[in-house]
């Protein structure tokens, strides 16, 4: 059986409209009081130590959002593969559809290397300029390794 390709497209499409729901509204709604209490016992620490409210520094800014926009990449990328998988897996001996199926899983594959790729040459550049600034406070939280 065949799936036509307008459902096939409204279902992934339903799949990651639930996706970005959980993640921008049940799940702030969910842990808004788990959040504050954490807050609540985090606040002193963090006065201790001299960091106080949200980060004003944009190289944390841009951390943020490189962060997020990986993880949103990633989500893209799982998706592709699954659906690369499951042509492959149905494609019944049609080597059309295994082609397909073949060109998606190479691309992506190719996308993900490339997001890889400056997501590692971002880190290079940003902990070489910490550590050429002599920034302590920051070189930290570009560790990751």
């Amino acid at each position: 059986m065949k799936l036509p390709t307008k459902l096939l497209n409204l279902f992934i499409l339903s799949i990651v409209i639930i996706q970005l729901f959980t993640f921008f509204v049940v799940r702030p709604v969910a842990h808004a009081g788990l959040w504050e209490d954490i807050r609540g016992e985090l606040e002193p620490i963090g006065t201790a130590y001299g960091v106080t409210g949200a980060p004003n520094d944009p190289r944390d800014i841009a951390m943020t959002v490189v962060n997020f926009a990986l993880g949103f990449f990633s989500v893209i990328f799982l998706i592709l593969i699954i659906y690369a998988g499951y042509l492959w897996m149905t494609a019944r001996g049609n080597d059309d559809q295994i082609e397909k199926a073949k060109k998606i899983i190479t691309r992506t594959v190719i996308g993900a290397a490339i997001v890889l790729a400056a997501w590692m040459i971002t880190l290079f550049v940003i902990s070489t300029l910490l550590s050429a600034t002599n920034e302590n406070l920051f070189r930290d939280r570009w560790r990751w390794f």
